[in-house]
């Protein structure tokens, strides 16, 4: 008989398993949350590329050519700037445009460079340092990366871009190959953001709609033995090419298509001292099984890790017959 005003307790068979059930039913709902957060995260990190794709698409439509990919600095003989400051007006950043010395002396004081800016180093422009520093773009930003928002290399922050510009493909007849001790590989002017070249809508005779633009690097590359390397091309998003280009091959946020979507750090010339200054980094991504790419109409697809190479070269170049790279 039941002892008036005893509450009885669980015993500890009862426990253990109500723990049991509890931990299977965390464990068969934890995918289906991790899965819901990162195909929300992969919805966003399209969204922000797609803005930048448009972005690309408005200031052809304003001059009537999309940007250079990158270009050197007009007074000095160091590093110029990338697209990615051509277009700062289309995404809501017209006054740090503005600002931003283009010229290398723009700001009443001659520099050496436009794009490079870390401090202690004599040819950074100290103007377009101060400017930048702190500076998060949020367009160039994925949600599912892993890599650093900032890059704070030499003690800069400034906005760590996921997205790289395509210049083309290796195939392509205006294709490239230049090694030095800087790193290198092949780049091309095969595609639509190219060196020291603006590109018009006319020239891309395979289609705005056939032809990428912008491509996902938002993870990082990794050696046999797990050893993870940062080998985004853009990850100072202001740097472009030096005055001493070709010669000097570095392209940072620009890649030519050689590689299928991988995360092998071993390809050559993929990276150089742990950076991305070579010509030929491949796209990637944090999302499982794709990266996103934007095509030159301003919408993005998610590209299959399968894809092959070949299709990935032809997506790149904007004429599949061929061209020169004064095709603008």
């Amino acid at each position: 008989m039941a002892i008036p005003g005893r509450n009885r307790g669980f015993s500890l068979t009862e426990v253990i398993a109500t723990l049991a059930i509890t931990a299977i039913l965390v464990a068969m709902l934890l995918p289906s949350v991790l899965s819901a957060r990162e195909s929300s995260r992969r919805a966003a990190c399209g969204s922000n590329l797609r803005q930048v794709a448009q972005a690309l698409v408005s200031h052809a439509n304003a001059i009537e050519a999309f940007p250079p990919g990158g270009v050197r600095c007009p007074t000095a003989r160091f590093y110029g700037h990338s697209w990615w400051v051509f277009i700062l007006p289309y995404l809501e950043q017209q006054a740090l445009y503005d600002r931003f010395d283009k010229t290398g002396r723009d700001s009443g004081r001659q520099y050496h460079s436009t794009g490079w800016i870390v401090l202690g180093d004599g040819a950074a422009n100290l103007h377009n340092r101060a400017l930048l520093d702190g500076f998060l773009l949020p367009q160039a930003q994925c949600p599912s990366s892993p890599l650093p928002l900032m890059d704070d290399d030499g003690g800069v922050g400034v906005s760590y871009a996921k997205f790289v510009g395509i210049s083309g493909s290796v195939d392509h007849p205006t294709a490239r190959t230049v090694l030095s001790s800087n790193g290198g590989g092949t780049f091309s002017f095969g595609g639509i953001l190219v060196a020291e070249t603006s590109i018009r809508p006319k020239a891309v005779t395979d289609g705005l709609s056939n032809t990428i633009v912008v491509g996902e690097q938002s993870d990082f590359l990794r050696l046999q033995n797990g050893t993870l390397k940062s080998c985004a091309s853009a990850s100072l998003l202001t740097m472009s090419l030096s005055s001493y280009f070709p010669g000097d091959p570095r392209l940072w946020n620009l890649t030519t298509i050689k590689h299928p979507l991988s995360k092998d750090a071993t390809l050559q010339y993929s990276c150089h001292d742990g950076g991305a200054v070579a010509s030929n980094t491949p796209l990637q991504s944090a999302h499982p099984g794709i990266a996103h790419v934007a095509l030159a109409d301003g919408s993005v697809r998610p590209l299959s890790e399968d894809t092959d190479v070949a299709v990935l070269k032809r997506l790149a170049d904007r004429d599949d017959e061929g061209g020169t790279e004064q095709d603008n």
